[in-house]
């Protein structure tokens, strides 16, 4: 029986229409070559046999092959199968999945077993070997042992790979049927037998899992040895050979098959895109024409699917009863039925008639039968009559709201107003002058694609008539011209092959003739000496040494070895004297322990238990006589005193407690929360400031204690420093501790002067001084009959530096509203935006209010400025601020900037987003950030500032104004944001130049941006853009 090595199968599908018309042209020439030929028999002859074979030739091309596809699906096959059980390799060998890899490589030459086989089987092999605990490279020997064996088992046994499998596979499940037809009898007592006498050392009831599996393995290994190698030493055969080219020729189709699996992955995958995108579209199209033809959709109703859901939940429930005691009386009857068979049971050892007196079982199992089942029957019932209450309730309820709101009659109106649409559109369209309109548009879209198409192929021809025409013309020119050149550069081309075979002829004599001299055969033997000779010399001259050391070992050894035997022998004895007397000690140690165990100690421990018994003998008589009485007298007392006297004492304690509380909240409602208020509104603006400089002054103690501490440590170290270095000799160290020393004397005085010298600094902060119902003069006036002192700060007329003060909350000028503290680059914003008196201001995220009140400022307080934050206590700060400035034009208020305002779309005149950012551009006053900074932060914080800004645009009105900054210096969160937001909106920049100072105009500035710098610029860190609504924005 032959071995199926593969199968190409070939479609031969005939191609009619060609061969029809070929077959027809064929027999026509047959016929008159034969009329013209018939009376030449010879010759007739050969033209009809050349006609049928050009026949023949014709039918066999009309053929083609369609099953070419059949066999690239069982390529993909049998790849993807191969992936797979990489995948299982990888999984369960991780590292070693590459022993793995080469051993199924070369499997079916050694094990006739595919590659594909040969990783199913080891990966199976291994999980499970690991399962039972062993290592990763325990478990990869295992199956790699396994899998050949599978092999060479199907070929020894002439089955099948997979049936030699499931047999081997009874190494891990302890099968024993499987592996009778192979001859191994693998039972208890066997296994128990061939451990014992194998070293295992215990029998398998003895052993762990894991043990019993490597029992199993090497017991089913030894009983197959006759198997092993089969394989190989038959490859050579007929069977094997063709099995091999089988197996070969599968693994070819596997690999075929994962390199069309790596081309057609990613069109596959792209259909599934398509696909996915086509059925949303349909989906979308589906809830389209079901609201334009008003069809209901799947889901019910809400309000009648509650209500039929539970009127059916109350009819299951009534049920529930009647088929609870079905089922009781199908359980009586089989408790019946299993009495029956106990007694049938004791009637085989007793009679089974009762004796007087007894009861029989039955009926006392009917009686408790009946009583579950009335218990049963009366649970049941208060629950439908709960579930009968709590529906009612519900119902009533559900009822009189749905008619209160008059919920039916809306949904009676949405159900007409429906209909009332659909009728619409269906007017609407099927209008004759929207048909006939439509219609005139399709015939109108159908000319201007056929025109279109005609021009281009209108196009396309004169260009291919150009091209054509110019091509004949020039060769009509030149043609002369053309064969003069063309027979010039074929004779050149001629003749250089000419030069070169020449050339190549003289070299090759050359180098025969130097080849056939006698000296060149002289110098290649001198060369083959030079290397060959030393070699051989050095091998010979190297055999010879360690020949000639060996003799002399073996000379020695030979000459003593009855001296070398007798000094073993007396070795020997030596110790065998000391050993034997070393054993006659133990032995004779070991009798007497065991004489003075009996004697003396088993003797001593029975008396010491005998005495414990006794004493605990006693202690339990005193615990029962005495002690326990006492414990119940105690916890009598205790329990009367709870009772009598704690409990009320309790009652007493939680009423008064009850009062006090009651106390509490009165005087909590009528004076505490009054004064609160008073406080936080009056007390709190000027104390705060007076807590932080204490706050600023104790931080500043506390730091100079630790830093003393370091220091003194410091001082510490190096004296011991010093010391080891004198004591050891280590001048160097001793001096390295001298310096440490000094350095902590230095460190201490010079960190006490900085600090103190820190804190004694003037200070000097940048405000604004308020100009609606104020002027400057004034505030300078109040500032200066204090004490503090004014000096102008750069780019803005309204920004000034506060000198010489102790506390602004002190000032009364503060207290008055006339200024507010504020860095010149964060009082750009306002004053960029640059509203006008009445306008609409909206100011995204306001707190502490400082760009509201500039804006504010700037409208005389007429309009109206929303100032809006995230959190009541943010909002506090600016209702503060607000107050103390008198305005009233300022709005706060409490909104989420990410969330989309709809009723200030398109309304606001002026938008001022200062926005989260990174605060690159503070960092000098808040060195904290860059421990807080990262790569994550600042992405998440450009998307906040998007979101915030595509809400922003939203509500600025055509023609109005959109001022964006940042305290960074980040260019992500502010060219690039900016850039973004005229890609995304309809804006366009603004000029900033006209509201700057000469010293800040740039080429940016012109294009609307403005990018502050800290040393560079006399403020903070800050970038600002201005963006005006274009009219196509317009709503």
């Amino acid at each position: 029986m032959g071995t199926r090595v593969g199968t190409i199968d070939l479609d031969l599908a005939l191609q009619s229409d060609s061969f029809r018309k070929q077959l027809q042209q064929t027999v026509t020439r047959a016929v008159r070559n034969t009329n013209q030929q018939l009376g030449r028999v010879g010759s007739a002859g050969s033209a009809l046999s050349g006609a049928f074979g050009k026949l023949g030739k014709i039918i066999a091309g009309a053929f083609a092959v369609s099953k070419i596809t059949a066999f690239g699906k069982e390529c993909l096959s049998l790849g993807s199968d191969l992936a797979e059980v990489q995948n299982v390799v990888d999984v369960t060998f991780g590292g070693l999945s590459d022993s793995v890899d080469k051993f199924a490589k070369n499997a079916a030459k050694q094990f006739g077993l595919s590659e594909t086989m040969a990783k199913k089987y080891a990966g199976t092999y291994g999980s499970m070997a690991e399962a039972f605990g062993f290592t990763q490279k325990q478990a990869l020997d295992m199956s790699e042992a396994l899998t050949g064996l599978t092999g060479d088992v199907a070929s020894f046994y002439n089955i099948s790979q997979d049936e030699a499998y499931t047999k081997i596979k009874s190494v891990f499940s302890g099968e024993t049927e499987t592996l009778k037809d192979l001859g191994v009898v693998m039972t208890q007592s066997a296994l128990d037998a061939y451990a014992l006498s194998n070293g295992f050392g215990k029998t398998t009831a003895e052993m762990s899992e894991a043990e019993k599996v490597s029992l199993r393995y090497a017991f089913v290994q030894e009983k197959l040895a006759n198997a092993q190698g089969d394989y190989a030493r038959t490859s050579d055969g007929w069977a094997n050979s063709t099995r091999t080219l089988a197996l070969q020729f599968d693994t070819l189709k596997a690999e075929l098959g994962q390199g069309l699996i790596n081309v057609f992955s990613p069109i596959v995958q792209w259909l599934n895109i398509i696909v996915e995108r086509l059925t949303a579209a349909a989906t979308k199209f589906k809830e389209f024409t079901a609201a334009i033809m008003g069809v209901s959709s799947d889901t019910s109703s809400g309000v009648g699917s509650t209500a039929a859901s539970t009127e059916a939940l109350n009819d299951s429930l009534s049920t529930t009863e009647s088929n609870a005691k079905s089922a009781a009386k199908a359980m009586r009857d089989l408790m019946g039925f299993d009495e029956i068979n106990r007694l049938s049971d004791k009637s085989d050892s007793t009679s089974s008639t009762p004796s007087a007196g007894q009861t029989p079982a039955s009926t006392a199992d009917n009686s408790n039968d009946k009583d579950k089942k009335n218990t049963l029957a009366d649970s049941l019932q208060h629950i439908k009559k709960l579930w009968d209450d709590l529906y009612g309730s519900f119902k009533k309820g559900l009822t009189t709201r749905l008619n209160a709101g008059n919920t039916f009659q809306a949904l009676d109106n949405i159900k007409q107003k429906l209909g009332r649409i659909k009728d619409t559109l269906k007017g609407i369209f099927t209008d004759s002058a929207v048909v006939s309109s439509a219609k005139r548009m399709l015939q109108q879209i159908a000319a201007y694609y056929g025109s279109m198409v005609g021009n281009f192929l209108s196009i396309g021809a004169n260009l291919g008539n150009a091209l054509v025409t110019g091509i004949a013309t020039f060769l009509g020119r030149k043609e002369e011209f053309l064969k003069k050149k063309l027979a010039s550069i074929f004779q050149s081309t001629g003749d250089i092959f000419g030069s070169l075979t020449s050339i190549m002829n003289d070299v090759t004599d050359i180098i025969n003739y130097i080849l056939q001299l006698p000296e060149t055969a002289q110098v290649v033997a001198d060369v083959i000496d030079i290397i060959v000779t030393p070699w051989v010399t050095g091998l010979d001259l190297l055999l010879k040494f360690v020949r000639d050391n060996f003799s002399g070992i073996a000379e020695v050894i030979n000459t003593n070895k009855e001296n070398f035997m007798q000094i073993g022998e007396d070795l020997m004895r030596f110790f065998s004297t000391i050993t034997g007397a070393v054993s006659d000690f133990v032995d004779h140690v070991s009798q007497k322990a065991e004489e003075v165990y009996d004697q003396y100690i088993a003797p001593a421990i029975q008396r010491i238990w005998d005495g414990i018994n006794s004493l605990v003998t006693f202690l339990t008589g005193i615990w029962q006589q005495y002690i326990s009485p006492f414990l119940d007298t105690i916890a009598q007392g205790v329990a009367e005193l709870i009772h009598d006297h704690l409990k009320p004492m309790a009652d007493t304690l939680l009423e008064v407690f009850g009062k006090a509380v009651e106390l509490i909240s009165v005087l909590w409602k009528q004076y505490a929360e009054p004064f609160i208020e008073w406080w936080i509104a009056n007390v709190a603006p000027i104390i705060m400031p007076v807590l932080r400089e204490v706050w600023a002054l104790v931080k500043l103690v506390v730091k100079d204690v630790i830093d003393k501490i370091e220091n003194v440590l410091k001082i510490l170290g190096g004296l011991l420093d010093f010391l080891i270095g004198v004591f050891t000799g280590d001048w160097s160290r001793a001096w390295g501790g001298i310096q440490e020393i000094f350095d902590g004397f230095v460190e201490t005085h010079k960190d006490s002067s900085k600090n103190l010298a820190d804190f004694l600094k003037e200070k000097q902060v940048t405000i604004r001084i308020n100009r609606w119902n104020n002027t400057i003069e004034e505030t300078k006036k109040s500032l200066e009959s204090q004490g503090a002192e004014l000096e102008k700060a750069p780019y803005l007329g309204e920004a000034f530096y506060l000198k010489n003060f102790e506390t602004i909350a002190s000032l009364n000028a503060f207290q008055e509203g006339r200024f507010q503290i504020q860095d010149v680059s964060s009082m750009m914003a306002a004053h960029l935006a640059d509203p006008k008196p009445g306008d609409q201001v909206l100011d995204l995220c306001a707190a502490p209010g400082g760009k509201s009140l500039h804006a504010a400022d700037k409208m005389r307080n007429q309009g109206c400025v929303e100032a809006r934050d995230l959190t009541e206590y943010k909002v506090d700060l600016i209702r503060e601020n607000v107050q103390r400035a008198g305005v009233s034009c300022v709005v706060p208020k409490v909104k989420d900037a990410e969330q989309l305002d709809a009723e200030w779309i398109g309304k606001a005149d002026v938008v001022i987003a200062d926005l989260p950012c990174t605060g690159y551009g503070v960092i000098g006053r808040k060195p904290d950030i860059k421990y807080y900074a990262s790569k994550e932060k600042e992405e998440e914080l450009v998307r906040i500032q998007r979101a915030i800004l595509a809400n922003a645009a939203s509500y600025v009105k055509p023609g109005g104004t959109l001022l964006y900054s940042t305290c960074t210096v980040n260019r992500k969160e502010n060219s690039e944001n900016a850039a973004w937001f005229l890609e995304q909106f309809p804006f366009e920049a603004v000029s900033l130049d006209e509201l700057l100072p000469d010293e800040l105009k740039s080429g940016e500035t012109a294009k609307g941006q403005l990018q502050l710098i800290p040393g560079v610029h006399k403020t903070d860190g800050f970038f600002l853009a201005k963006f005006r609504k274009t009219e196509e924005g317009r709503a």
